[in-house]
């Protein structure tokens, strides 16, 4: 892809006209990021007028669209500027429509689904059609600046007197065929004799057809001079006639136009030429996004393959805490610790996701995921979590309601969640005193959401760069966490659902982020049962289950036979496909755990090997995958598996699918409540020595989890509550809080 003429893109606009909100959406994002401007419309008489309005450089329109279709918008718009390149887009590949765009002259018919890679092929030829076109005005406009300013009306005259047969000329007549009057006669044949021999028959032609038909006499031609100069000239002529139509005189004038025509024949060949390094251009671009393509090919492997690498060990070392703190032999001090390493382990987990998410949104592998869901659940969940983080640092949290919302929706809640997660995290992180306010609208099919806070502001050069990957203010940098790109894989899954983000700010007064995104109200989806607690065990009365796993990493091979078979299943483990389709020939499992990447044969094909074989197409199949890509579900479940789960696995997850594999029963470890004030953080540190507090903000600004703790075991003889709030705070990563509390007491 070739930087001159995608810079030139970006500096055209384009008018874009879809009904479909979810595609509209998508397209709208990919065309944001390619040109100046985007205006967007619904219909084609939106389009229109959106047209008259804002004059854009380029169309992409859908056919079929409410009060006016994509064609007829085409036309009118042809009607009024008939050289704005108009792309058509549509899932309708009927004759009919292809005829009528043909007849339209648009500049491409892209079918839907739409290919991002044609589209783009076909707005670059759009953006080089309209650079040729202005680069040729330009050089008209400076071809008629230079006629202009240097031509001298080179026009003389003739006279033919018929009944006496004598031909007169002017002075300047003369000087144009650069001749002398006493030489050159006053014979028709004379004033033939200095026509191009190339061009005499057909100035004869016309000037016959004038004197016997009347016709006019207005034609171009070369004059040959005496020195072999070559001259263009533009001759016109009227004859007068007697009662009977009979011609008595002709009078004529001729024009010098050399220079004109010079000119025209230099324009035409820097036209050929123009045409010839567009043809090159072409061919620079074509190979530009062969290699554009092939650097996004790689850049997809080097993410798949930091997925595995990275999530496959976090597997292992999440599952086997997880795996340990079930032991009711372990103390409390070690479970905790245990929790520790769970939560550490998540957070790394979440910023390794942060990481290859960027990766998935700059290859262009980010796809939006319409699904059912409980919009009022969600909600719940968002709250309960800010709620909580709220509390800790003492703030007021509210959620309000502008309207009744719908209880189900369709959207896609795994990127909502996302984002809302991330923004209201965000205000709590840089908030210290006031209140945090998620305020929802329902607007028609969209609902709007504000998330306001009372925190320390942006400054207005920090608005222009928050969204970049990998920025941080200086309040951000001084907190210490994050990546930099929660706000910027916001406003791209936002982008995606089909909204834009806004944020208004000030140092010190706050800050508010709003985005609106379609989300429209559903019937209620089938329900799905919630988990109902730790699984001790297979309940009674149920077959004995045999399981495979199929796994080449041994961490993770062992950590799954252990939790099977501590909930009552019969396993055995393998470290290939080549074995697992061995394995399944012999045993004959009821359920297959299968590892998708692994040497000697993977999951793909051992998969579809068993499924070939007898009885393999009753056998359960889930897969096992360190890919964070969701689009990659499609391929594993076309491969013959009946679900897949993501590494690093979760346990409530591996049951829940084997027990709706399988239609299992399980017994459940009693259910216990806890007030959230068990999790509230009380840091009233005023109590403790200065040399303590100094120790504690030294080791809080370090984010240095053992040398709180051991403070922690200095003070819990004598402050025992000071002690459980200080583990409290550092069992959440709340550093801030502790710096906080200390700074509190510094400034009393």
């Amino acid at each position: 892809m070739n930087d001159d003429d995608l810079d030139y893109l970006k500096t055209l606009t384009i008018l874009y006209a879809e009904d479909d909100d979810s595609i509209r959406g998508q397209l709208c994002q990919f065309l944001n990021r390619r040109c100046k401007e985007l205006y967007s419309t619904t219909n084609g008489k939106e389009g229109l007028e959106a047209f008259e309005l804002y004059q854009p450089d380029i169309v992409v329109t859908d056919i079929l669209m409410p009060v006016m279709d994509g064609l007829k918008m085409g036309e009118a718009i042809r009607a009024i500027n008939p050289k704005t390149p108009i792309i058509i887009t549509t899932a309708f590949e009927e004759p009919r429509y292809f005829h009528r765009a043909i007849d339209l002259g648009v500049d491409k018919y892209v079918t839907k689904p739409v290919d991002l890679a044609v589209l783009e092929k076909a707005l670059l030829k759009c953006a080089r059609a309209i650079r040729a076109e202005v680069a040729l005005h330009e050089l008209q406009e400076r071809t008629t600046e230079l006629l202009e300013s240097q031509r001298i009306a080179k026009l003389g005259h003739w006279r033919m007197d018929l009944v006496h047969g004598k031909l007169s000329w002017s002075e300047e007549f003369l000087r144009i065929f650069e001749i002398d009057a006493a030489r050159f006669g006053t014979s028709c044949a004379a004033f033939l004799s200095l026509i191009h021999p190339e061009d005499r028959e057909s100035v004869a032609k016309s000037y016959q057809a004038h004197l016997e038909e009347c016709a006019d006499y207005d034609i171009e031609h070369r004059l040959l001079l005496t020195d072999g100069q070559v001259k263009y000239v533009h001759e016109r002529c009227q004859t007068e006639r007697d009662e009977n139509g009979r011609p008595l005189r002709i009078l004529g004038t001729v024009q010098d136009i050399t220079e004109r025509k010079l000119i025209e024949l230099e324009l035409e060949q820097h036209r050929l030429h123009l045409e010839d390094l567009v043809a090159v251009r072409t061919a620079e671009l074509e190979k530009a996004k062969d290699q554009a393509e092939a650097a996004n090919r790689a850049k997809s492997v080097f993410s798949a393959n930091m997925s595995h690498e990275l999530r496959t060990p976090l597997n292992a070392i999440l599952g086997f805490a997880q795996l340990i703190e079930r032991d009711p032999l372990l103390s409390e001090g070690h479970r905790r610790e245990l929790q520790t390493i769970n939560r550490a382990g998540r957070h790394l987990l979440a910023l390794i996701n942060d990481v290859l998410e960027i990766s998935r949104i700059e290859a262009g592998h980010t796809a939006v995921q319409n699904e059912p869901f409980d919009l009022s659940d969600m909600l719940l969940s968002i709250e309960e979590m800010t709620r909580v983080r709220a509390e800790i640092k003492k703030l007021n949290f509210n959620v309000e309601l502008l309207g009744v919302l719908p209880h189900f929706v369709k959207g896609d809640a795994h990127h909502l969640r996302q984002v809302l997660l991330n923004l209201l995290g965000n205000s709590v992180k840089y908030t210290d005193h006031g209140t945090i306010t998620l305020r929802l609208k329902p607007i028609d099919d969209c609902i709007s959401f504000e998330i306001i806070d009372t925190g320390v502001g942006i400054a207005e050069d920090d608005l222009q760069n928050i969204f970049h990957a990998f920025y941080q203010t200086d309040v951000g940098i001084a907190k210490g966490e994050g990546t930099g790109l929660g706000l910027t894989i916001s406003r791209e899954f936002i982008r995606l659902m089909g909204g834009e983000i806004q944020v208004t700010s000030a140092v010190n007064e706050g800050s508010i982020f709003a985005f609106t995104i379609p989300l429209p109200e559903i019937s209620a989806p089938a329900i799905t049962l919630k988990p109902q607690g730790q699984i001790l065990s297979l309940a009674a009365g149920q077959p004995n289950y045999r399981v495979l796993i199929v796994e080449d990493n041994e961490d993770n091979r062992l950590l799954l036979t252990r939790l099977l078979e501590n909930v009552g299943f019969e396993v055995r483990a393998v470290n290939d496909g080549k074995q697992a389709v061995a394995m399944f020939q012999s045993w004959h499992p009821n359920f297959i755990w299968m590892d998708m990447r692994m040497p000697v044969m993977d999951g793909y094909q051992a998969t579809k090997m068993i499924r070939a074989l007898p009885d393999g197409k009753n056998v359960k199949i889930a897969a096992l995958t360190a890919s964070a890509f969701k689009e990659d579900r499609d391929s594993i479940l076309s491969a013959g598996c009946d679900d897949m789960l993501t590494k690093p696995l979760s346990e409530d997850s591996l049951f829940a699918i084997m027990g709706q594999l399988l239609q299992l029963e399980y017994c459940y470890a009693p259910t216990t409540t806890s007030s959230s004030n068990e999790n509230a953080v009380n840091l009233d540190l005023s109590c403790l020595s200065p040399e303590w507090r100094d120790e504690l903000s030294h080791a809080a600004d370090m984010l240095d989890v053992e040398a709180i703790e051991v403070v922690v075991q200095k003070i819990k003889v004598e402050f025992p509550e000071q002690a459980q709030a200080l583990e409290n705070a550092i069992a959440g990563f709340h550093f801030d809080v502790i710096q906080q509390a200390i700074r509190d007491l510094q400034a009393d």
